[in-house]
């Protein structure tokens, strides 16, 4: 490859899309993170592995996608071989597949139960590359990325900006950055591969340890469908506010700063000018405003006024000599307009937070004088941690847990 010919780097994003949810399903870019039985490493491009058509790609950037523009590196591949299939098929084979084995199972046998649109798959044919270095982010480092200007909510995050020249957006799996089209978010990308205080080497990973095939129950509430119901965390949330005198005494410290509450207060669910929790005594008044995938809802159609300043001035009016806090509670991950809830003195409070403070202070709610042993605890953090997570993060804990699933019983049969 001259110099003159186009170079390109692949973002290519991991664990999404509906195929995961379809049966049992395991993402085949699973294998990226795992060395062979032969201590080769090898990668599969979603959706479909076929790469033939970008022969110049240089490096492959994993990342996992939190939206429609932020990601976050989880793995970094250069020195690539193309193994995938030729595009003649009188061609050989760059690679038999039954020769690429984890713990002593072959690739083909470990997606052998994948299916598609409800038809079990063909036999798995596609890898898409070999590749001589497989770097992740080192553990000082959370490396976020962003194509085109971050988000207000995403700048927390700090994110490596790629400012590409037709305005190009993450693709379905798959974006391309290009040296000739794309010059100035190439050279950030090559910058950020060249820095090796960013990245480690995974030299000899191991294959998938064997785990039980007893795998994870899910929670009561994955059963019954409200694992992403406002309402139910709103419930959850004001129940265990209420039922714990001590319990509640740390929460109004440790997550919402007020060091003099005083008496145990009234705690309102909804009822209270629609606010989802409404907190008071004789001297505070504390609106809580739960989201967890919808926004801030405007009130009037220029969004002058948004339910968030409705709430407010709800509460500055009942507050006489009383102080105002308001708070938005909301998933880590979630793409809640941030800038929006601190325009209306709204503090923004992530579910990480709330699942750090229930975790921590698990005693001060289960043995309550009012309600005894709570034997319901720990799905309540089990739904909050969820919530700590992006979607990519879950889907990726649920494509090893069925990779190593599938490779135990493949031996046991």
């Amino acid at each position: 490859m001259n110099n003159n010919e186009q170079k390109e780097i692949l973002i290519a994003k991991v664990f999404c899309g509906r195929y995961l949810f379809d049966g049992e399903n395991i993402g085949h870019e699973v294998i990226d993170f795992f060395d062979t039985d032969n201590g080769e490493r090898y990668l599969y491009i979603a959706p479909d592995g076929n790469v033939n058509d970008h022969p110049n790609v240089e490096a492959v950037l994993l990342i996992r996608s939190y939206g429609s523009t932020l990601g976050e590196a989880v793995g970094l591949a250069c020195n690539l071989e193309n193994i995938c299939s030729p595009r003649n098929k009188d061609e050989a084979l760059p690679i038999t597949y039954d020769s690429v084995s984890y713990n002593g199972v072959s690739v083909d046998k470990i997606f052998a139960e994948n299916v598609y649109k409800g038809e079990k798959e063909e036999a798995f044919s596609t890898l898409s590359y070999h590749t001589g270095s497989f770097k992740i982010p080192s553990s000082k480092h959370q490396i976020f990325i962003s194509m085109g200007k971050a988000k207000d909510e995403d700048e927390r995050r700090h994110p490596i900006e790629l400012i590409c020249s037709n305005k190009k957006q993450w693709g379905h799996q798959r974006t391309y950055i290009s040296s000739i089209d794309d010059p100035e978010a190439y050279t950030r990308l090559k910058e950020l591969i060249a820095d090796d205080e960013k990245w480690e080497e995974q030299i000899g990973a191991k294959p998938v340890k064997s785990m039980s095939c007893d795998k994870t129950q899910p929670s009561f509430l994955e059963i019954i469908g409200k694992e992403d119901d406002e309402l139910v965390f709103s419930n959850l949330l004001a129940h265990y506010l209420s039922c714990s005198k001590k319990g509640f005494e740390a929460f109004t410290k440790e997550v919402l700063g007020i060091n003099d509450f005083g008496r145990h207060p009234t705690i309102i669910r909804e009822s209270k000018d629609h606010v989802d929790v409404w907190i008071e005594n004789e001297r505070h008044i504390v609106v809580i405003e739960n989201k967890i995938h919808s926004a801030i809802n405007g009130i009037k159609p220029d969004c002058s006024e948004t339910q968030l300043s409705r709430y407010r001035e709800a509460a500055e009016k009942e507050c006489k000599d009383r102080t105002v806090k308001c708070y938005l509670f909301a998933p880590d991950f979630n793409n809640v307009d941030e800038a929006k809830a601190k325009a209306t003195s709204f503090n923004v409070k992530h579910y990480s937070e709330l699942y750090a403070f229930f975790k921590t202070n698990k005693s001060l709610f289960t043995g309550d004088e009012r309600y005894g042993v709570d034997e319901h605890y720990d799905e309540f953090l089990i739904g909050l941690k969820r919530h700590t997570l992006a979607p990519a993060e879950r889907n990726e804990q649920a494509m090893l847990e069925r990779f190593s699933y599938m490779i135990d019983r493949a031996k046991q049969s």
